[in-house]
C-alpha cells in the first residue's frame, strides 16, 4: 500500500492521507510485538513469498524515513523502531514489491473456499456471535460481553471492558474501512 501511495504521490508530512503517521506507527508497533513472540522470523523456505515480508517494518520505517513522515500514536513507537535495521526501498513503480503475488500464494494458503479461495469474513466478529458462541470461544467459558456492551460498540463507542476474571475486551474502530476489530484477552 506505501508503494501504491509513493506511486500517486500520496506519501509525505502534508500528505492528504490524514492519519498516515498513526497507521504506519501501529503497523510498526504490531510488527515489534509480533517478533518479541518469535512471530517475525527470517525466511528460510525460499518458496514461501508470504514469508519474505518477515521485516515488513523495517520496510515502513524506510518509507516514514525517506518522506519525513511523522510516527505517532503508540506512546512506545520509540522503543518499536530502535532496534530495526536500514533497507533500501526499490524505486516507486505499480507492485515494487511482488505484493499482488504474494497475497494470491496467501488466499491458496489461508482461503476458506476451494475453487477461489477467499480470505477475511466476519466469523471472528463477536459482536455478531451469540452469547453461547462468545462463551465457547471464551478461554475461560464466560461471556466477556453484556448486551449494553455489544450496543455501544455498534453505535460507534470505543471500549476496553475488564472482568473480575482479568479477561479483558478491547475493541477498537478503524475509520478509514469503517470496520471494528475486538480482541479477547
Amino acid at each position: 500500500m506505501l508503494a501504491k501511495l509513493e506511486s500517486q504521490g500520496l506519501l509525505g508530512p502534508d500528505s492528504e492521507v490524514k492519519n498516515l503517521g498513526m497507521v504506519m506507527a501501529l503497523y510498526l508497533c504490531t510488527n515489534s510485538d509480533m517478533r518479541a513472540y518469535g512471530i517475525c522470523e527470517g525466511n528460510e523456505d525460499k518458496k514461501n513469498k508470504v514469508a519474505e515480508f518477515y521485516n515488513s517494518d523495517e520496510r515502513i520505517l524506510a518509507y516514514a524515513n525517506k518522506y519525513n513522515i511523522d510516527l505517532r500514536g503508540p506512546s512506545n513507537i520509540e522503543s518499536c523502531v530502535e532496534e530495526l535495521d536500514d533497507v533500501e526501498l526499490p524505486p516507486a513503480q505499480n507492485d515494487p514489491w511482488g505484493w499482488a503475488d504474494v497475497l494470491k500464494q496467501y488466499e491458496k494458503l489461508y482461503g476458506r473456499e476451494r475453487k477461489k479461495p477467499k480470505i477475511g469474513g466476519i466469523q471472528y466478529d463477536i459482536t455478531g456471535m451469540s452469547s453461547a458462541e462468545r462463551r465457547e470461544s471464551s478461554y475461560n467459558g464466560k461471556d466477556p460481553l453484556k448486551k449494553a456492551e455489544i450496543d455501544a460498540i455498534k453505535q460507534g463507542s470505543p471500549m476496553t471492558t475488564s472482568r473480575a476474571n482479568d479477561q479483558t475486551t478491547r475493541c477498537v474502530h478503524f475509520t478509514l474501512s469503517n470496520t471494528w476489530a475486538c480482541f479477547i484477552s
